[in-house]
C-alpha cells in the first residue's frame, strides 16, 4: 500500500492541470485555441496582451498538457492538446455557468442586451431547407481552421462594409465562437439595425415620391401665378432646408423631413427650370437647352458627395449652403431677356 507521502504527490501531480485553470488569461488563450491554432503573437494581438506575458501562460498551459507545440521557422505554434484537451475546457466553462451565478451576471454584463437565438437542431433544420443565411463572423484564420457547413464567411471587422452581399429575403444567423464571445451578438445588432435603415430607406423614398409629385404639380400653378423668378426662390428655399434637417438631428423624423423637403425642392425646381428656359431664352431652341442644363444638373449631383469626402460635415454643410444662397442671389437679380419677351409678344 502506498504512503502518504506518494498520495501526496499523486495529487499534487493533478493539481499542476488545475493550475493551469487559476489564471483567467490561460482560460482566454484556452477559448482562443479552441477556435484555430496560432502563434504567440497572434495570440497576443487576439487577447490584447503583451508577447512576454502570452508566452509565460502558454508555458504554464504546456507544462499542464493543455497545448502542445511545433515550431515553425523562427515562430511558435501552438494549438489544444487533442479532444480531451477540448472537452475538458468546455465541461469547465459550461459548469462554470450552471454553477456560479457570478459568471452569469459577468456574461451579460459583457455581452449587453439579449438577442433572439436558435437552438442546434432548429438551425441545421432551417439551413437545410435555405430558410436562413448563416454567417460565421470569426476571424478568417478560424473560419478556415472549421466551421459549420454551410456557412458563409464575413468577420465582424468587415461586416458592415459588406452587409450588400447577404440577401433581403431570408433570415441572417451570425455565429462566432460559442456563449462568451460577442461577435454575433454585435452581429445581430448591427444586422437589425441595417434591417431597420433599409426599411426607413424605403418609405423616405416613398415620401421623396409623393412629394416630388405634389409639387411639380403645384410648383405648375404658382410659375403660372407668379413667375419662375419667386416660385424658383421657393425652391432653393425648400432645398436649403433639406441641409438644416440633417445638421439638426439624423433620427427617423428629421429624415422624413428631409425626404420631404427634397421631392418639394426637386419638384418645383424641376417646373422652375422648363419654364425659366423658355422665358428668358425662347423655345427656339428650347430642347438643346434643356439637354445642357441637365447634364450640367447630373455633374453637379454627382460632385455634391465631394465636399463630405474632404472635410468635415459641417464644412461640406456650409459649401452646400452657400452654393444655394449664390443660387438665389443670380435669381434675384436675373430678368428675361428682351428677345425672349419679343418672341412671347409676337403673333
Amino acid at each position: 500500500m502506498g504512503s502518504k507521502r506518494e498520495k501526496d504527490a499523486l495529487f499534487e501531480a493533478i493539481a499542476l492541470m488545475g493550475k493551469a485553470f487559476a489564471s483567467p488569461r490561460r482560460l482566454e488563450l484556452l477559448d482562443l485555441l479552441a477556435q484555430a491554432p496560432r502563434n504567440v503573437d497572434e495570440l497576443a494581438r487576439a487577447s490584447g496582451q503583451s508577447t512576454a506575458n502570452t508566452s509565460q501562460h502558454l508555458r504554464a498551459l504546456h507544462a499542464a498538457g493543455m497545448v502542445t507545440r511545433t515550431r515553425e521557422g523562427t515562430s511558435v505554434r501552438y494549438r489544444l492538446a487533442g479532444d480531451q484537451a477540448l472537452r475538458l475546457w468546455l465541461a469547465l466553462r459550461d459548469a462554470s455557468v450552471a454553477q456560479l451565478a457570478e459568471v452569469e451576471r459577468a456574461a451579460r454584463d459583457y455581452l449587453g442586451d439579449e438577442v433572439d437565438a436558435l437552438g442546434r437542431d432548429e438551425l441545421i433544420a432551417r439551413l437545410r431547407k435555405g430558410e436562413i443565411v448563416l454567417v460565421d463572423v470569426r476571424p478568417s484564420e478560424e473560419y478556415d481552421a472549421g466551421h459549420i457547413k454551410g456557412a458563409r464567411s464575413i468577420p465582424i471587422s468587415e461586416l458592415e462594409d459588406r452587409l450588400a452581399e447577404l440577401p433581403a429575403d431570408r433570415e441572417v444567423v451570425a455565429y462566432c465562437r460559442g456563449p462568451f464571445c460577442a461577435y454575433a451578438h454585435d452581429a445581430v445588432r448591427a444586422l437589425q439595425a441595417a434591417g431597420v435603415a433599409r426599411a426607413s430607406a424605403i418609405a423616405l423614398l416613398g415620401v421623396v415620391t409623393v412629394s416630388q409629385v405634389i409639387c411639380s404639380l403645384g410648383g405648375g400653378v404658382l410659375v403660372d401665378r407668379f413667375g419662375t423668378q419667386k416660385v424658383g426662390m421657393l425652391g432653393l428655399l425648400l432645398l436649403a432646408s433639406t441641409v438644416f434637417c440633417v445638421m439638426v438631428t439624423p433620427d427617423f423624423l428629421a429624415g422624413a423631413a428631409y425626404a420631404a423637403a427634397l421631392g418639394a425642392g426637386l419638384g418645383v425646381s424641376h417646373v422652375v427650370g422648363g419654364a425659366g428656359l423658355a422665358e428668358h431664352f425662347g423655345t427656339r431652341h428650347l430642347g438643346s437647352l434643356r439637354g445642357i442644363t441637365s447634364v450640367v444638373g447630373i455633374f453637379g449631383a454627382a460632385a455634391g458627395p465631394i465636399p463630405f469626402a474632404v472635410w468635415p460635415p459641417q464644412t461640406g454643410y456650409a459649401i452646400f449652403l452657400a452654393a444655394i444662397a449664390a443660387a438665389m442671389i443670380l435669381g434675384a437679380v436675373a430678368a428675361p431677356r428682351p428677345f425672349a419677351r419679343a418672341e412671347t409678344a409676337a403673333p
